[in-house]
């Protein structure tokens, strides 16, 4: 029987956004809204562009808090991704990783002009 690859789902590719945290294990009350604040930027952006792919959760646990996003053009969710991060106040760094590069995007307070 033959593999008719065009009827195949296209690959998804990761977005992870990495947030340090407070303190080594779960992080405070403080760094809870902060990531609240990242994924509502994040839900709001994709809602927007539905192509980009979507949000699917995160993580909390060693210091760090972990955004999930998947899509099927890492690059199309990678710009959507930073843009809505970048259009809210971070307090800290913000490293956004793709799934199929070695490169990461690094967002600090200084470049968000409030």
């Amino acid at each position: 029987m033959l593999l008719n690859l065009s009827t195949l789902p296209a690959a998804e590719h990761a977005v992870l956004i990495r947030v340090r945290l407070s303190d080594d294990e779960l992080g405070t009350i403080a760094d809870d809204e902060l990531v609240e604040s990242i994924e509502d930027a994040i839900r709001a952006a994709i809602e927007c562009r539905p192509s980009a792919g979507h949000w699917d959760g995160h993580e909390f646990g060693g210091g760090w808090a972990v955004v999930f996003c998947y899509g099927h053009d890492a690059m199309l969710l990678r710009d959507c991704v930073t843009d809505a991060i970048l259009s809210i106040e971070l307090d800290r760094q913000v490293h956004v990783y793709l799934d199929s590069e070695d490169s990461v995007v690094v967002l600090s307070p200084s470049q968000v002009d409030h």
